[in-house]
This record gives C-alpha cells, sequence and structure tokens, in this order.
C-alpha cells in the first residue's frame, strides 16, 4: 500500500464518517426536541 492509497483511503473514510455522523446527530436532536 503506497502512500497515494493510504492518502485516498482517509479521505474516503473521512468522507462517509462526516456522512453517516451528520445524519445520526441531527436524528438525535429530532428525538430529543
Amino acid at each position: 500500500m503506497n502512500t497515494l492509497e493510504r492518502f485516498r483511503g482517509c479521505l474516503l473514510g473521512l468522507a462517509i464518517g462526516d456522512a453517516v455522523g451528520t445524519t445520526v446527530e441531527f436524528n438525535a436532536m429530532k428525538l430529543l426536541i
């Protein structure tokens, strides 16, 4: 695994985590209110 593949994987993981985290975050806020 070279540096470019690691960098690409890091960005992909960040994007997926951000998308899932935002959905969970706002759904949790709706349940609390």
